[in-house]
């Protein structure tokens, strides 16, 4: 189990990274990058064209990774991959965003 709450907190991480990457090529100052998920959700609003898969996204790999996967310790393997293929889509599609 310890090591399916280390992947999924990596994950998540990882998701922010982007995020921030992108947050900040959009020019939100880096000191004023979000700090909670609702934060996250705001910005993505200022700085991205309204797109209900990123925010769905974002909210999935938030509970399933974050939440269940890494902070409480549970979720099964199913659900964790969903967090997974989330969280590359959010990935690639701010990585595409970045380049566009």
């Amino acid at each position: 189990m310890k090591y399916i709450q280390e992947a999924c907190g990596t994950a998540y991480l990882a998701v922010l990274k982007a995020l921030n990457g992108y947050l900040v090529e959009r020019g939100m100052d880096p000191k004023k990058l979000p700090d909670s998920i609702e934060e996250y959700n705001i910005a993505l609003k200022k700085y991205l064209v309204h797109n209900g898969k990123v925010k769905g996204a974002l909210s999935n790999v938030y509970e399933i990774l974050h939440v269940f996967g890494y902070y409480k310790g549970f979720s099964t393997v199913d659900v964790v991959k969903i967090g997974f293929e989330k969280a590359k889509f959010l990935i690639e599609h701010l990585s595409r965003q970045k380049l566009g």
